[in-house]
């Protein structure tokens, strides 16, 4: 009896353990560097899948967006003085980057006065190398 007592105490405990680790929020590391012709720095993202947002990590400034995760793409969207978009597609790294002053449709055509760039990504590992 107290053997099936303990047994039962110990899956409850490896099952709370194991449900901990399924709800924690999961980061995403990215980097993106843009495509040929390009002088423009590469981008590290952090995406915060359990939050939803995005975080700019090597911008000029601490900037955090909003993360709209797809079942084929990564979508992070952030205000600098204007706004810009970036698409990442999960399966092969590329991305599509807009700014500007207008409403972005990474679907359609840029808008008037925006810029639009290809970038290619890559997963990183977890944090910071140093």
């Amino acid at each position: 009896m107290l053997r099936a007592a303990a047994t039962v105490g110990g899956l409850f405990l490896l099952g709370a353990c194991h449900a901990w680790e399924d709800t924690r929020p999961r980061v995403v590391q990215i980097v993106c560097r843009p495509q040929s012709g390009s002088t423009e720095p590469a981008l590290h993202l952090a995406l915060d899948l359990g939050r939803k947002r995005a975080a700019w990590e090597n911008a000029p400034r601490e900037l955090e967006g909003a993360l709209e995760v797809r079942k084929g793409a990564y979508e992070a969207a952030f205000r600098v003085p204007m706004e810009w978009r970036i698409r990442i597609d999960r399966y092969d790294g590329a991305a599509v980057r807009e700014s500007g002053p207008r409403p972005i449709n990474l679907d359609g055509a840029a808008g008037k006065g925006n810029v639009r760039s290809r970038w290619s990504c890559a997963k990183e590992a977890e944090g910071p190398k140093l």
